[in-house]
Formats: C-alpha cells, structure tokens, sequence
C-alpha cells in the first residue's frame, strides 16, 4: 500500500500498483482543511486509523528531509515493528525546513530502526554519523532494467523523426527529470544562448543546428517557456511534458545534459548511460553514479 500526499495520482503508476493488490491513500484527498493546524490534526488521525487498521509490519518512508520521518513516529505509537528511512537526496532547497531537517536528523535512532540511502552523499545529508560510522545505513544504488535501454540503431532512427525533419543536421541536446527549481534549467536556458550566439560565427559546421529537449512536468514548465522567450532560444527549445518513451528519446539524443543543484544519486544519468549517450552533469552530482566513464562534470 502507498500513502501519499497528492489527491491524483499519475495514471500508469496508479494502474501498476493496483494490478500488484497494492492500495492508494491520499493525504490530501483525505483531509481537505484549509486551516493549517486543523489540516495536520486531521493528517495524524488518518495516518494513524490507516496503519492500526491495516496492521502493517513494515512502513518505508521515502524522503529528502528527515522531517518527513516523523510519521514513523506515528507508525511506532500504532505498533508497526519495522519502521526504515530511506534517504533521496543529498540537500533540500527550501530554507524553512532545513532547521527541521537538522533536528530530526539527530533524533532519528529514537522511532526508526532500518536506515538505507541510495548514494554516500544522501546518506551523509540524512543520518546522524555514528548510524554511518556504525555500518547501520545500507546502501541501495538506484537500479534500472538495462533492456529498456540498450541502444539500437533502428530505435535512435525512429525516435529522431519527432524532432529532426528529413534532411536537417541538427545535435539533440535532452534532459529527462521534473521541472523544478533544483534541476537548475535556467542554466541550461543560458547555455542554450550562448550556443546560439557562438554558432553565429562558427566557421565550417555546415548546416549544423541543435536543439534543446526537455522531458517531463513540473512547477517550473511555465516559467522555462517564459525564460525561453525572453532570451529568444524559444525556436531552439522543446518541452515535451510527461513522456513514456524516455529510452528512445535518451537513444535520439547526441548529448544529454545535467545540471542540478542537488540530488542524491540521479537514476536519469544512469539511463542515459545505458542508453549509450555522451553526458555533462553538473559537478554537484556524486561520482557514484559513473559508470562508463562518459560523464563530463562541469561547474
């Protein structure tokens, strides 16, 4: 089962998780309040109603911030024996929760008993450092099915009809991730102006253009378009929303590109590797996630 804190649900995962006999709870759905302090007493109560009545012997929060590890507190009163923190990210954005962040942090030995981490630098972020200095945080490296990636001439072919007209010479710049503020995007807006200007007096490229896709939603989407337009790249940048063929876009792709301010260990990078494309990543990203020796790491 998975509690979550959205009312909707993507489809696909929905439909994925329900064809498992696993259940959706919603947080939000479940308790619409306005009022701040009536919200969170009503999210306690039916967090706590929903592990006591469905008897859970485990509970796994995924996070970024041990403030969302206090619901293991709530999973300890409600007698649910394994309670396991998983760590995400290697740093959270917002100001207002890193104070929490710290104090949890510190606490955490007090209502979880299972700690894993996908990378060191997450693990670093998330847990106290004698759980670390104590062998008691296990490493998971994210992991993909390598199938769905592996390259072929005829999937690149066909992928790059979308976005390349018959004829045209044009380098496929992509990055695959949610449009929010820490993928840092309008860095790469400002990359995309200064390729368009140096490609002004570039000399023997013959015909050769490039282009700048970005695949996936997020809070960011309007705000991209807009930085597009007023740096007047809009011509050179295509957002292509949600997508379920990211293995052919990466296989379409010359280059893929990173630049993240923060992330605990990027699974896009490792796609993008098996897929076989060349990749710049931002040079916060943890060298755990080398594994051909085809990332450039730039500042």
């Amino acid at each position: 089962d998975f509690l979550v804190g959205d009312a909707e649900v993507p489809e696909d995962i929905r439909r994925r998780i329900e064809e498992r006999g696993g259940r959706i709870y919603s947080i939000a759905a479940a308790c619409p309040e306005k009022n701040p302090l009536a919200y969170t007493f009503h999210k306690i109560l039916f967090s706590m109603k929903l592990m006591k009545e469905n008897q859970y012997d485990l509970v796994h929060v995924h996070t970024e911030s041990a403030g969302r590890s206090l619901i293991l507190v709530l999973a300890a009163l409600a007698g649910v024996k394994g309670r396991i923190l998983h760590a995400h990210s290697s740093f959270i954005r917002s100001g207002k929760y890193v104070a929490k962040h710290k104090l949890c942090r510190r606490l955490l030995p007090l209502w979880a008993n299972g700690f894993l981490t996908c990378s060191g630098e997450a693990a670093k972020w998330m847990f106290p450092s004698g759980l670390i200095r104590k062998k008691r945080v296990v490493t998971i490296p994210n992991g993909i099915c390598l199938d769905r990636y592996r390259f072929s001439e005829e999937i690149r072919a066909e992928a790059r009809k979308e976005f390349v007209a018959e004829g045209e010479k044009v380098f496929l710049l992509c990055t695959v991730g949610r449009l929010s503020p820490e993928k840092n995007y309008p860095f790469l807006l400002l990359v995309v102006k200064e390729l368009k200007e140096r490609m002004k007096t570039a000399e023997g490229q013959g015909g050769l253009q490039f282009r700048l896709l970005f695949a996936g939603e997020g809070p960011e989407e309007e705000r991209i378009r807009k930085w597009a337009k007023e740096l007047q790249v809009e011509e050179l940048v295509s957002v292509l929303g949600n997508r379920q063929d990211v293995p052919g876009i990466l296989q379409a792709a010359d280059c893929f590109l990173l630049s993240s301010l923060f992330e605990g260990l990027p699974l896009v990078l490792v796609e993008a590797q098996a897929a076989g494309v060349p990749c710049v990543a931002s040079d916060r990203i943890t060298r755990e996630v080398e594994l051909t020796g085809k990332i450039t790491y730039l500042p």
